[in-house]
């Protein structure tokens, strides 16, 4: 995960701006998942817990809904979430 390590290192320099590294995140987490391929996803539901979601592909994206379609690939079940509750993907902390 060379994007982590990347991104761990722009953060803690000083002499970047912190917005810079937000950028970074979000770039790189929209890249991730519009990529098609497998990603674990942290996702937050309504009542405040965390739903940990491994091994999902992104199907669909509505960006006037603020939300998109996966697909858990080992038990086939599709599920609609809201890109603002995603808050990790691949173990990379995101804000989308």
């Amino acid at each position: 995960m060379d994007h982590k390590i990347e991104l761990n290192h722009l953060c803690s320099d000083n002499n970047l701006d912190f917005l810079y590294c937000i950028k970074y995140q979000i770039s790189t987490a929209r890249a991730m998942l519009n990529s098609g391929d497998p990603v674990y996803i942290s996702v937050w539901k309504s009542d405040g817990s965390i739903l940990e979601l491994h091994n999902v592909i992104s199907l669909r994206y509505s960006f006037y809904g603020g939300w998109r379609n996966i697909k858990i690939l080992s038990s086939g079940e599709m599920r609609r979430i809201r890109d603002c509750c995603i808050f990790r993907v691949n173990s990379l902390e995101v804000f989308l």
